[in-house]
């Protein structure tokens, strides 16, 4: 979907190497991860509760909010089969990829980059609607975010579906990333 706060929004099978040299990208840009903005994972259900009590022990990251990505009717399930997800905040550039394997283990996953006030509102929004939470629809109140996600349910060696969205001011845009370069047309 479209609108007058995102610049591109694309869709695309990416490989396992693609994928490494994205997140090597977003990790070594200053512009995403500066001072005056925020980045963090979402991640989108199933891992157990266990693997963000995992994530907590790490200084290099701030473990917001996390439970079963299932309505409070189910939330017993939860105890059976793997349904966390979260939100994580990454302090240390360096986190990234090893935080965004672990959650991308056949869940989906979203990295962002927004400015420190819209985060603000994003963990508002996440903590009032937990699995039912739009994140990328506060991001886009920033028109410089950025949002990167892969399905883990789709990886194979040979695929994982990805997608990328980015409002019109971001530091980041598709022309920045050699892997999606070619779909620039496609989304300015």
């Amino acid at each position: 979907m479209q609108n007058n706060r995102e610049r591109g929004l694309l869709e695309k099978e990416i490989t396992s190497t693609e994928l490494d040299t994205i997140l090597s990208t977003l990790t070594s840009q200053p512009t995403i991860f500066h001072q005056s903005r925020t980045c963090f994972l979402m991640g989108y259900g199933n891992h157990r509760r266990s693997t963000y009590l995992e994530l907590k022990q790490n200084r290099s990251l701030n473990v917001i909010w996390f439970a079963p990505f299932l309505p409070r009717w189910l939330y017993l399930l939860g105890r059976i089969i793997p349904s966390y997800g979260g939100l994580v905040e990454i302090k240390n550039p360096s986190a990234l990829r090893p935080v965004f394997e672990i959650l991308s283990r056949l869940a989906m996953v979203e990295f962002y980059s927004v400015k420190v006030s819209v985060f603000t509102a994003i963990v508002t929004h996440v903590q009032q609607y937990q699995w039912r939470s739009q994140t990328v629809s506060i991001a886009r109140n920033d028109e410089s975010y950025f949002r990167f996600g892969v399905d883990g349910d789709t990886m194979s060696a040979e695929s994982i579906f990805s997608w990328v969205s980015y409002g019109p001011q971001s530091p980041l845009q598709v022309r920045d990333l050699p892997i999606l370069r070619d779909f620039s047309q496609r989304c300015a």
